[in-house]
């Protein structure tokens, strides 16, 4: 992705412009490329945008994967705001080739945590683990033109 990002100063939207980005009010720090990763957490600032965290503040893992029985459940949280990205869940088996997760993995609540943010858990169906191998998620953010 070559365009750059710019988020409003209420941080409210990010809209494809061909300028540089203010990330909120209160810090001036510039954001140029949405692959960046300005604190290091190994968040790029799309990812962190989309999470609804802050690209210039180191965060902890965002996702977390339990394990019940023979069913995968992962969570995470999502920017209410950022309406003009498309998050998507992705499987593999293999690394190499990436499939949309929704049907196995499919969302089963939504809490508004009162901040902003929404806490996403996806659950598969009892028994996924059966038929599976092994398997890798990853969450795929893309910017809707």
């Amino acid at each position: 992705m070559t365009s750059e990002l710019k988020r409003s100063l209420d941080g409210e939207s990010w809209d494809r412009l061909g300028g540089t980005v203010t990330v909120d009010a209160t810090d001036t720090s510039i954001i140029t490329d949405p692959n960046a990763d300005p604190d290091n957490d190994d968040l790029n600032s799309l990812l962190e945008y989309a999470l609804g965290t802050s690209p210039t503040t180191a965060n902890p893992n965002p996702f977390k994967i339990a394990i019940t029985g023979t069913s995968v459940e992962i969570t995470t949280t999502i920017n209410q705001e950022a309406d003009d990205i498309e998050i998507t869940l992705q499987s593999s088996s293999s690394l190499t080739g990436w499939n949309d997760a929704n049907e196995d993995l499919p969302i089963v609540s939504r809490i508004n945590n009162g901040d902003g943010t929404t806490t996403v858990t996806y659950r598969s169906q009892p028994g996924f683990l059966l038929t599976n191998d092994q398997q890798f998620f990853r969450i795929k953010v893309t910017l809707i033109p």
